[in-house]
Protein backbone atom coordinates (compact mmCIF):
# COMPACT_ATOMS: atom_id res chain seq x y z
CA UNK A 1 0.00 0.00 0.00
CA UNK A 2 1.68 3.33 -1.15
CA UNK A 3 1.79 5.88 1.72
CA UNK A 4 1.30 9.47 1.26
CA UNK A 5 4.91 10.41 1.99
CA UNK A 6 5.66 8.84 -0.81
CA UNK A 7 4.61 11.75 -2.82
CA UNK A 8 6.58 14.31 -0.63
CA UNK A 9 5.85 16.11 2.92
CA UNK A 10 4.08 18.78 4.04
CA UNK A 11 6.61 20.66 7.05
CA UNK A 12 9.32 19.38 8.88
CA UNK A 13 10.97 20.32 12.37
CA UNK A 14 14.29 19.63 14.04
CA UNK A 15 13.31 19.09 17.75
CA UNK A 16 16.11 19.68 20.17
CA UNK A 17 16.27 15.98 21.12
CA UNK A 18 18.09 15.43 17.65
CA UNK A 19 14.93 14.21 15.98
CA UNK A 20 13.33 15.49 12.95
CA UNK A 21 9.52 15.17 12.48
CA UNK A 22 8.02 15.07 8.77
CA UNK A 23 4.32 15.73 8.36
CA UNK A 24 2.31 14.80 5.68
CA UNK A 25 -1.74 15.04 5.74
CA UNK A 26 -2.92 13.70 9.13
CA UNK A 27 0.42 12.20 10.25
CA UNK A 28 3.98 12.36 11.00
CA UNK A 29 7.14 10.12 11.36
CA UNK A 30 10.22 10.83 13.09
CA UNK A 31 13.89 10.56 12.04
CA UNK A 32 16.87 10.05 13.73
CA UNK A 33 19.63 12.53 12.79
CA UNK A 34 22.30 10.93 14.31
CA UNK A 35 21.28 6.81 13.42
CA UNK A 36 20.70 9.34 9.83
CA UNK A 37 17.48 6.58 9.31
CA UNK A 38 13.69 7.02 10.62
CA UNK A 39 12.93 5.38 13.91
CA UNK A 40 8.85 5.78 14.31
CA UNK A 41 6.73 5.27 11.27
CA UNK A 42 3.98 7.14 10.03
CA UNK A 43 1.17 7.87 13.04
CA UNK A 44 -1.56 10.11 13.37
CA UNK A 45 -0.84 13.51 14.45
CA UNK A 46 -4.02 13.61 16.67
CA UNK A 47 -3.74 11.72 19.73
CA UNK A 48 -0.02 11.62 19.70
CA UNK A 49 0.84 15.66 19.70
CA UNK A 50 -0.94 16.43 22.85
CA UNK A 51 -3.77 19.46 23.22
CA UNK A 52 -3.68 19.35 19.07
CA UNK A 53 -6.72 20.74 18.01
CA UNK A 54 -9.30 18.94 16.38
CA UNK A 55 -9.68 21.45 13.39
CA UNK A 56 -6.06 20.70 12.77
CA UNK A 57 -6.05 17.21 12.84
CA UNK A 58 -5.62 16.63 9.01
CA UNK A 59 -2.44 18.48 8.41
CA UNK A 60 -0.28 21.55 8.67
CA UNK A 61 1.89 23.36 6.47
CA UNK A 62 4.85 24.17 8.56
CA UNK A 63 6.48 24.04 11.56
CA UNK A 64 10.14 25.71 13.02
CA UNK A 65 11.10 25.71 16.48
CA UNK A 66 12.60 28.63 17.70
CA UNK A 67 14.61 27.39 21.31
CA UNK A 68 14.63 24.06 23.26
CA UNK A 69 11.19 25.29 24.87
CA UNK A 70 8.82 26.21 22.01
CA UNK A 71 7.77 25.61 18.40
CA UNK A 72 5.11 27.05 16.08
CA UNK A 73 3.44 25.32 13.78
CA UNK A 74 1.43 26.70 10.69
CA UNK A 75 -1.75 25.76 9.18
CA UNK A 76 -3.69 28.33 6.57
CA UNK A 77 -3.65 31.70 8.20
CA UNK A 78 -3.46 30.57 11.32
CA UNK A 79 -0.74 29.63 13.66
CA UNK A 80 -0.63 27.57 17.26
CA UNK A 81 2.29 27.59 19.45
CA UNK A 82 3.98 23.98 21.26
CA UNK A 83 5.27 23.73 24.86
CA UNK A 84 8.34 21.23 23.77
CA UNK A 85 9.52 20.72 27.64
CA UNK A 86 5.82 19.52 28.28
CA UNK A 87 5.18 18.23 25.17
CA UNK A 88 2.19 19.54 24.73
CA UNK A 89 -0.26 23.04 23.17
CA UNK A 90 0.14 25.35 25.24
CA UNK A 91 -1.47 27.68 22.87
CA UNK A 92 -4.17 27.51 20.82
CA UNK A 93 -4.56 28.42 17.11
CA UNK A 94 -4.38 32.45 16.40
CA UNK A 95 -4.06 34.65 12.98
CA UNK A 96 -1.19 35.00 11.80
CA UNK A 97 -1.77 38.45 10.69
CA UNK A 98 -1.26 40.79 13.98
CA UNK A 99 0.46 38.46 15.69
CA UNK A 100 3.48 38.71 13.43
CA UNK A 101 4.69 41.96 13.14
CA UNK A 102 5.27 43.04 9.54
CA UNK A 103 3.44 39.89 8.15
CA UNK A 104 2.44 41.11 3.80
CA UNK A 105 -1.73 41.17 3.74
CA UNK A 106 -1.19 38.93 0.50
CA UNK A 107 -0.04 35.96 2.63
CA UNK A 108 -2.57 35.97 5.30
CA UNK A 109 -4.01 33.03 3.79
CA UNK A 110 -1.29 31.10 4.65
CA UNK A 111 2.03 29.81 3.52
CA UNK A 112 3.63 26.26 1.29
CA UNK A 113 5.91 25.98 3.92
CA UNK A 114 9.28 27.42 6.13
CA UNK A 115 12.72 26.82 7.64
CA UNK A 116 14.37 27.75 10.63
CA UNK A 117 18.05 28.79 9.36
CA UNK A 118 19.28 28.43 12.98
CA UNK A 119 20.98 32.03 12.72
CA UNK A 120 18.25 33.78 14.35
CA UNK A 121 16.25 33.91 11.09
CA UNK A 122 13.36 31.88 9.73
CA UNK A 123 12.17 31.66 5.88
CA UNK A 124 8.69 31.27 4.90
CA UNK A 125 7.83 30.45 1.57
CA UNK A 126 4.84 30.82 -0.37
CA UNK A 127 4.63 30.02 -4.27
CA UNK A 128 7.77 31.41 -6.15
CA UNK A 129 8.07 33.89 -3.08
CA UNK A 130 9.88 33.95 0.10
CA UNK A 131 10.26 36.53 3.26
CA UNK A 132 12.51 36.73 6.18
CA UNK A 133 11.43 36.63 9.68
CA UNK A 134 13.89 37.99 12.47
CA UNK A 135 13.30 36.50 15.46
CA UNK A 136 15.30 38.87 17.29
CA UNK A 137 13.65 41.68 15.99
CA UNK A 138 10.41 39.79 16.11
CA UNK A 139 9.35 41.36 12.48
CA UNK A 140 9.09 40.61 8.71
CA UNK A 141 12.77 41.70 7.56
CA UNK A 142 12.36 41.15 3.91
CA UNK A 143 9.49 41.83 2.00
CA UNK A 144 8.43 38.76 -0.87
CA UNK A 145 10.84 38.04 -2.97
CA UNK A 146 11.40 35.45 -5.12
CA UNK A 147 13.22 32.34 -4.22
CA UNK A 148 15.40 31.72 -7.64
CA UNK A 149 16.92 35.63 -7.30
CA UNK A 150 18.21 34.84 -3.94
CA UNK A 151 18.90 31.23 -3.27
CA UNK A 152 22.68 30.30 -4.12
CA UNK A 153 22.61 27.30 -7.35
CA UNK A 154 18.71 27.12 -7.11
CA UNK A 155 17.31 24.07 -9.03
CA UNK A 156 14.82 25.98 -12.35
CA UNK A 157 12.32 23.01 -11.43
CA UNK A 158 11.45 24.56 -7.97
CA UNK A 159 11.40 28.05 -8.62
CA UNK A 160 7.51 27.52 -8.43
CA UNK A 161 7.18 26.39 -4.69
CA UNK A 162 8.61 25.15 -1.55
CA UNK A 163 7.50 23.01 1.01
CA UNK A 164 10.44 24.24 3.54
CA UNK A 165 12.66 22.19 5.04
CA UNK A 166 15.20 21.85 8.49
CA UNK A 167 18.43 22.69 9.23
CA UNK A 168 20.75 19.30 10.63
CA UNK A 169 23.52 20.78 13.63
CA UNK A 170 26.36 20.56 11.13
CA UNK A 171 24.91 23.55 9.65
CA UNK A 172 23.01 21.78 6.50
CA UNK A 173 20.04 22.33 5.72
CA UNK A 174 17.33 20.28 3.97
CA UNK A 175 14.91 21.84 1.57
CA UNK A 176 11.84 20.00 0.40
CA UNK A 177 9.63 20.24 -2.91
CA UNK A 178 6.68 17.64 -4.14
CA UNK A 179 8.38 14.01 -3.55
CA UNK A 180 12.16 15.59 -3.43
CA UNK A 181 14.77 17.05 -1.20
CA UNK A 182 18.16 19.45 -2.15
CA UNK A 183 20.79 19.74 0.32
CA UNK A 184 22.04 23.65 1.28
CA UNK A 185 24.83 25.23 3.01
CA UNK A 186 23.83 27.41 5.30
CA UNK A 187 27.62 28.79 5.46
CA UNK A 188 28.25 29.06 1.64
CA UNK A 189 24.46 30.19 0.52
CA UNK A 190 24.46 27.76 -1.84
CA UNK A 191 22.49 24.52 -3.03
CA UNK A 192 24.98 20.98 -2.79
CA UNK A 193 23.81 19.16 -5.92
CA UNK A 194 20.56 18.79 -7.62
CA UNK A 195 17.56 17.29 -6.03
CA UNK A 196 17.01 13.79 -5.78
CA UNK A 197 13.68 11.89 -4.62
CA UNK A 198 13.24 11.15 -0.57
CA UNK A 199 11.83 8.08 -0.73
CA UNK A 200 15.27 6.53 -2.45
CA UNK A 201 17.68 7.98 0.00
CA UNK A 202 16.06 8.44 3.36
CA UNK A 203 16.79 4.98 5.56
CA UNK A 204 13.32 3.57 6.26
CA UNK A 205 11.13 6.33 4.51
CA UNK A 206 8.48 4.64 3.26
CA UNK A 207 8.63 3.47 0.02
CA UNK A 208 12.28 3.43 0.52
CA UNK A 209 14.72 0.10 -1.27
CA UNK A 210 18.33 -0.17 -0.11
CA UNK A 211 20.73 0.25 -2.60
CA UNK A 212 22.86 -3.08 -3.66
CA UNK A 213 25.75 -1.09 -2.90
CA UNK A 214 29.33 -0.02 -4.39
CA UNK A 215 30.30 -1.79 -7.91
CA UNK A 216 33.37 -2.39 -9.74
CA UNK A 217 33.62 -0.12 -12.27
CA UNK A 218 34.79 3.73 -13.45
CA UNK A 219 34.09 6.44 -11.21
CA UNK A 220 34.57 10.00 -10.95
CA UNK A 221 34.81 12.08 -7.86
CA UNK A 222 33.09 15.66 -7.28
CA UNK A 223 33.74 17.88 -4.27
CA UNK A 224 30.53 20.19 -3.01
CA UNK A 225 31.62 23.49 -5.54
CA UNK A 226 31.02 21.02 -8.24
CA UNK A 227 34.75 20.28 -9.55
CA UNK A 228 36.09 17.22 -9.84
CA UNK A 229 39.22 15.43 -8.35
CA UNK A 230 42.13 14.58 -10.80
CA UNK A 231 45.22 13.12 -10.59
CA UNK A 232 47.28 16.42 -11.75
CA UNK A 233 48.87 15.12 -15.74
CA UNK A 234 51.87 13.43 -15.00
CA UNK A 235 52.64 14.44 -11.14
CA UNK A 236 51.31 12.11 -8.48
CA UNK A 237 49.65 14.96 -6.50
CA UNK A 238 45.81 15.37 -6.81
CA UNK A 239 43.69 18.43 -7.16
CA UNK A 240 40.24 19.74 -7.09
CA UNK A 241 39.55 22.62 -9.62
CA UNK A 242 38.62 20.86 -12.56
CA UNK A 243 35.38 21.80 -13.69
CA UNK A 244 34.70 19.14 -16.65
CA UNK A 245 35.35 14.75 -16.20
CA UNK A 246 37.67 13.39 -19.13
CA UNK A 247 40.39 10.96 -18.45
CA UNK A 248 42.15 12.18 -15.57
CA UNK A 249 39.26 13.20 -13.52
CA UNK A 250 38.47 9.06 -14.30
CA UNK A 251 39.39 6.39 -11.24
CA UNK A 252 38.88 2.71 -11.16
CA UNK A 253 37.23 0.82 -8.73
CA UNK A 254 38.28 -2.59 -8.08
CA UNK A 255 37.47 -5.11 -5.85
CA UNK A 256 40.42 -6.75 -3.83
CA UNK A 257 39.93 -9.52 -1.38
CA UNK A 258 37.78 -7.98 1.69
CA UNK A 259 38.06 -4.44 0.36
CA UNK A 260 38.54 -1.95 -3.08
CA UNK A 261 41.07 -0.60 -4.83
CA UNK A 262 41.43 2.86 -6.92
CA UNK A 263 43.17 3.44 -9.48
CA UNK A 264 44.23 6.35 -11.71
CA UNK A 265 43.94 6.96 -15.40
CA UNK A 266 47.81 6.63 -15.18
CA UNK A 267 47.16 2.73 -13.98
CA UNK A 268 48.35 3.84 -10.21
CA UNK A 269 46.63 2.86 -6.92
CA UNK A 270 45.53 6.49 -5.43
CA UNK A 271 44.14 4.82 -2.11
CA UNK A 272 43.55 1.52 -0.72
CA UNK A 273 40.38 0.64 1.35
CA UNK A 274 40.56 -2.18 3.73
CA UNK A 275 36.89 -4.07 5.25
CA UNK A 276 34.07 -4.96 3.88
CA UNK A 277 32.10 -1.99 2.52
CA UNK A 278 28.56 -1.96 3.03
CA UNK A 279 25.90 0.97 2.58
CA UNK A 280 23.49 -0.26 5.22
CA UNK A 281 23.29 1.06 7.86
CA UNK A 282 24.28 4.17 5.86
CA UNK A 283 27.59 5.89 7.20
CA UNK A 284 29.62 2.85 7.83
CA UNK A 285 33.14 3.61 8.20
CA UNK A 286 35.57 2.29 6.41
CA UNK A 287 39.52 1.85 6.34
CA UNK A 288 41.13 4.26 3.79
CA UNK A 289 45.13 5.02 3.45
CA UNK A 290 46.38 8.40 0.95
CA UNK A 291 49.30 7.43 -1.17
CA UNK A 292 49.78 6.78 -4.61
CA UNK A 293 51.45 3.85 -5.81
CA UNK A 294 52.24 1.29 -9.06
CA UNK A 295 51.10 -1.82 -6.95
CA UNK A 296 48.38 -2.46 -4.30
CA UNK A 297 49.04 -2.46 -0.74
CA UNK A 298 47.75 -3.33 2.76
CA UNK A 299 49.55 -1.06 4.61
CA UNK A 300 49.61 2.27 5.24
CA UNK A 301 53.23 3.63 4.90
CA UNK A 302 52.74 6.51 2.02
CA UNK A 303 49.82 7.92 3.12
CA UNK A 304 49.54 11.62 3.51
CA UNK A 305 48.75 11.13 7.44
CA UNK A 306 51.16 8.16 8.49
CA UNK A 307 47.93 6.65 9.88
CA UNK A 308 44.98 4.87 8.77
CA UNK A 309 41.90 7.65 7.72
CA UNK A 310 38.04 5.72 7.70
CA UNK A 311 35.58 6.82 4.58
CA UNK A 312 32.11 7.34 5.54
CA UNK A 313 29.97 6.56 2.63
CA UNK A 314 25.96 6.76 1.84
CA UNK A 315 24.11 6.27 -1.04
CA UNK A 316 23.41 9.66 -2.44
CA UNK A 317 20.97 8.86 -5.78
CA UNK A 318 21.19 6.39 -9.03
CA UNK A 319 25.25 6.19 -9.06
CA UNK A 320 26.00 8.89 -6.77
CA UNK A 321 27.41 7.96 -3.31
CA UNK A 322 28.50 10.67 -0.77
CA UNK A 323 31.50 10.36 1.40
CA UNK A 324 33.60 12.08 3.65
CA UNK A 325 37.13 11.31 4.56
CA UNK A 326 38.67 12.10 7.82
CA UNK A 327 42.16 11.37 9.13
CA UNK A 328 43.15 9.52 12.08
CA UNK A 329 45.03 12.51 14.01
CA UNK A 330 44.91 14.30 17.07
CA UNK A 331 42.48 15.66 16.90
CA UNK A 332 40.19 14.06 13.61
CA UNK A 333 40.94 15.91 10.98
CA UNK A 334 38.96 16.00 7.98
CA UNK A 335 39.99 16.55 4.31
CA UNK A 336 39.06 19.36 2.46
CA UNK A 337 38.47 20.42 -1.25
CA UNK A 338 38.58 24.74 -1.22
CA UNK A 339 36.50 26.56 -3.55
CA UNK A 340 39.50 27.18 -5.94
CA UNK A 341 40.14 23.20 -5.99
CA UNK A 342 43.30 22.94 -3.33
CA UNK A 343 43.25 20.01 -0.90
CA UNK A 344 43.87 20.33 2.08
CA UNK A 345 43.21 18.23 5.40
CA UNK A 346 43.09 21.00 7.51
CA UNK A 347 39.83 20.97 9.49
CA UNK A 348 38.64 19.59 12.27
CA UNK A 349 34.96 19.87 11.72
CA UNK A 350 32.74 18.82 8.48
CA UNK A 351 30.51 20.55 6.20
CA UNK A 352 30.18 20.90 2.67
CA UNK A 353 33.57 21.46 1.82
CA UNK A 354 34.03 17.77 3.51
CA UNK A 355 31.77 16.18 1.49
CA UNK A 356 32.76 14.26 -1.75
CA UNK A 357 30.48 12.31 -4.67
CA UNK A 358 31.90 9.60 -5.60
CA UNK A 359 29.32 8.61 -9.28
CA UNK A 360 29.70 5.56 -11.37
CA UNK A 361 30.14 6.42 -14.73
CA UNK A 362 31.32 3.20 -16.76
CA UNK A 363 31.85 -0.44 -16.64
Amino acid sequence: MTSPFEAGIDACVVWPNGKAYFFKGDSYLRFDIATDRVDQDPRPIRGNWPGWPESWADGIQGAIAVSSQRAYFFRGGEYLRYDIAADRVDQLPRPIAGFWPGWPVAWNDGIDGCVNWGNGLVYFFKGANFIRYDLNQDRVTREPTQISAAWGNWPFPWNARMNGGCVWPTGTAYLFSGSGYIRYSVAADAALGSPAPIKDNWIGWPGYVAPAGLRAGTYTIKSAHNKYLSRDGSNISIVGDRVSASTWEKFTLKRNGAGWTLQDWKGWYWVRLVGAVSLEPFGTSQTLSFGVRDTEYTDHSGNLTGGSTTWDIQHVSGNDYAFKIICSVAPPTYVTAEPAGTMAINRVSRDSWETFTLTRVGD
